[in-house]
């Protein structure tokens, strides 16, 4: 029932490609209708003990696509209940890098 609100927030942050919601299993409900189970992953893993996670370069097994993803806690009190997970185009980060001036220029 979050997914609606989820879909509205993927066209107000343009930087992400999906969002997506996983229990506390790892089963994960994404924008785009796609399911898929995180539990295995280092990035839900650490969500899910409640710290915040930036995963590795990988490629989706929903498209494969080069991405990466942020996650965070979803808690219902103290409880973390699930995770929230934003997924960004991979290639963004030669974008990020070449801002920062890094290599030959930096």
């Amino acid at each position: 029932r979050q997914l609606p609100v989820l879909s509205s927030e993927v066209a107000r942050l343009p930087q992400f490609d999906l969002l997506g919601m996983a229990d506390g299993r790892g089963n994960c409900t994404y924008t785009n209708g796609a399911v898929d189970n995180i539990a295995k992953e280092s990035y839900f893993k650490k969500a899910i003990a409640g710290n915040t996670a930036v995963s590795d370069l990988y490629f989706s097994a929903l498209d494969n696509k080069l991405v990466f993803a942020y996650c965070v806690p979803i808690k219902m009190g103290a409880e973390v209940v699930g995770v929230l997970l934003g997924r960004r185009d991979g290639l963004e980060l030669s974008t990020i890098t070449d801002r920062l001036g890094l290599g030959e220029n930096g």
